[in-house]
């Protein structure tokens, strides 16, 4: 997982090939932009722009995929994701590969997003979006989604 403010994403470009693509897009979000899925790349680089409700951390249920990576950033409004590392089982857990996901049980750690912040998580990373520590309705977030 990486973690830090938009101003410095350039410095994680490297990480990826694709990631550049995912940044450039980053940088033009503003809370205006309009909901809605946006092609950066074809299937390799895409992003959804949305209005996403929140819920208690104690509801946090981790999600992982295996053949994208996440960037996720808070638009307006702020958002607590939890963190883990996948559990040891992961492999032999179900994993539905259409939707490039698997939840798991297992307690996370909170990661507290602003706007101007930003995390990129991997498949070894497990995060459970959209949630609040605070008493936080929604949060408008972006989700770019980086084919590995």
């Amino acid at each position: 997982m990486i973690c830090d403010q938009v101003k410095w994403a350039d410095s994680y470009a490297s990480c990826h090939p694709r990631f550049a693509k995912a940044f450039a897009f980053m940088k033009k979000c503003t809370p205006e932009t309009a909901n809605g899925k946006y092609e950066i790349d074809g299937d390799a680089v895409y992003a959804t722009v949305s209005d996403s409700p929140l819920k208690p951390f104690a509801a946090a249920k981790p999600e992982a995929h295996r053949k994208y990576a996440d960037v996720q950033f808070p638009l307006a409004g702020e958002e607590t994701i939890g963190v883990a590392a996948l559990p040891p089982d992961a492999e032999k857990l179900p994993f539905d590969e259409t939707k490039d996901i698997a939840f798991y049980e297992q307690a996370t750690s909170p990661l507290t997003l602003h706007p101007g912040q930003f995390a990129i998580f991997f498949p070894q990373d497990a995060h459970a979006p959209c949630c609040t520590l605070a008493d936080g309705k929604s949060v408008k977030k972006v989700v770019i989604k980086v084919k590995l």
